[in-house]
């Protein structure tokens, strides 16, 4: 392999590092944010959040990433007027799409929680939305991201 074609642009990949890794930080903050959101549209009882869950990972999950790359770059613009920079275009596209792959592992864990335990909070009246934020998130968030050497 010969390296000294790209000898010259060492210096700009090494000036990209560092907003990569800001851009993969931020994305992924809005990410599991946005990913515990649709996973809760996909487990809730109302057929119509079902769906808007189950539409927006089959959509995100579905597409190529650099082509929600370009909508959000040059589409959103036209739709809004309003012009992304670069960064906020990696940023929204990135979130948007690792949401919709965050958002089944969470569901996966939310569904492997024991039935009991939605059980044990209706009998003591806990309402859904505090069910779901302080019993069975926690535990579905230990299960979906326990390593998998402790399985």
């Amino acid at each position: 392999m010969d390296f000294s074609r790209i000898y010259d642009s060492i210096p700009y990949i090494l000036e990209g590092i560092p907003v990569m890794f800001q851009v993969v930080l931020v994305s992924a903050l809005f990410g599991i944010t946005l990913g515990v959101v649709v996973a809760t549209f996909k487990i809730v009882p109302n057929r119509l959040v079902n769906f808007i869950g189950h539409a927006y990972t089959a959509v995100f999950r579905g597409t190529p990433l650099i082509l929600q790359l370009a909508i959000i770059h040059f589409g959103l613009p036209q739709l809004t007027g309003y012009i992304t920079t670069p960064y906020q275009s990696a940023v929204i596209a990135f979130s948007l799409n690792s949401a919709a792959y965050i958002s089944e592992i969470i569901r996966a864990g939310i569904q492997a929680v024991d039935k009991g335990q939605w059980e044990a909070s209706d009998a003591l009246g806990v309402p859904y939305v505090k069910q779901l934020r302080s019993i069975i998130l926690p535990q579905a968030f230990k299960t979906s991201y326990r390593p998998s050497s402790t399985r």
